[in-house]
């Protein structure tokens, strides 16, 4: 089964950020399902919310930057 979702924000690195969260959070829950897990009740959802966006947020963007740098520094040849 595919779906589609749109992730939306007021400026451009939260949403790319939101979205490649989404893509290893469905990988998770799938990985998770396979071998028996269960979810994560709504409440412990909601609590942590705020401290992912405290924290996890800001730092995201750059770790993953980063591991593109060194993963495929061609990308950034231009950038010379």
């Amino acid at each position: 089964m595919q779906s589609t979702v749109w992730v939306r924000a007021d400026v451009p690195d939260p949403p790319t950020i939101e979205a490649v969260m989404l893509e290893q959070c469905a990988r998770y829950h799938l990985e998770c399902e396979a071998v028996g897990g269960t979810e994560i009740i709504e409440a412990e959802v909601v609590a942590g919310r705020a401290m992912y966006q405290k924290h996890f947020l800001p730092n995201m963007w750059d770790a993953n930057f980063e591991r593109l740098r060194r993963s495929d520094p061609d990308l950034f040849e231009w950038l010379r």
